[in-house]
């Protein structure tokens, strides 16, 4: 099986998104910096098209912001 069209862009369309499945739970990382914190949110989640899965990683706190994406399963199919 191979990724569907939307799963094979480098981070899914604002539409996508909409479809993909939240899986598992949610993992929070924490690291104290002198005035504050880094925190990052991971979220799985899963195309029901193609089975790909994705994480969503967003980034908050002293050491910056950002929302990422990759698609774990993009070594594998």
């Amino acid at each position: 099986m191979t990724a569907c069209n939307d799963c094979q862009q480098s981070a899914p369309s604002a539409e996508h998104r909409k479809v993909l499945k939240p899986i598992g739970e949610t993992v929070t990382s924490e690291i104290r910096l002198k005035r504050g914190h880094d925190q990052t949110d991971y979220y799985f989640l899963q195309c029901p098209t193609c089975g790909s899965v994705w994480m969503n990683y967003r980034d908050s706190g002293a050491g910056g912001h950002g929302d990422f994406w990759d698609r774990l399963t993009k070594k594998y199919f």
